[in-house]
């Protein structure tokens, strides 16, 4: 190393100067610049033509088709499932219906048999089934003999 120097490395007139100690990382060093320099060159090696190719493939009638494909997939299948949404809905719906008539039916027949055994079946407990949506209809007044309406428990 020349005199008056202290650090592992020098620059003098363009030439660089180290110590032994430093060889090895240094050019371990210079080694991985070297590559990472390569391959950057490498990659920019014909970047106009492959942004040109990049351009006129987008610009291509084949990627309007496949995007007019996907958009035109995207659209069939958003429209299938408001159809299955409705179908479901007119399902539930149908359900609904259902089990409020059987709700209503029960209720009624229970009113009808509270209404026949004269407050003897008092452990018919219609309350639970009147919270469901079920009003007890109007008695039938044949069945009664008069024109009555039962409500809730006898």
């Amino acid at each position: 190393m020349p005199k008056g120097v202290e650090g592992p490395f020098v620059r003098i007139d363009d030439v660089w100067v180290i110590r032994p100690q430093v060889l090895v990382p240094v050019a371990e060093m210079l080694r991985v610049i070297l590559i990472e320099t390569h391959h950057l060159k490498l990659v920019n090696t014909g970047r106009a033509e492959k942004m040109e190719i990049l351009y006129r493939y987008l610009s291509s009638p084949q990627f309007a088709q496949k995007i007019r494909m996907l958009l035109e997939t995207f659209e069939s299948m958003r429209t299938d499932l408001e159809a299955e949404k409705k179908a479901i809905q007119r399902v539930w719906s149908k359900r609904q219906v259902q089990i409020e008539r059987v709700t209503n039916s029960v209720v009624g027949v229970c009113g009808e048999l509270q209404a026949i055994a004269e407050g003897s079946l008092s452990e018919l407990d219609v309350e639970p089934l009147m919270a469901l949506g079920g009003e007890i209809p109007a008695l039938p007044a044949e069945i009664t003999g008069n024109d009555s309406i039962i409500r809730g428990h006898v």
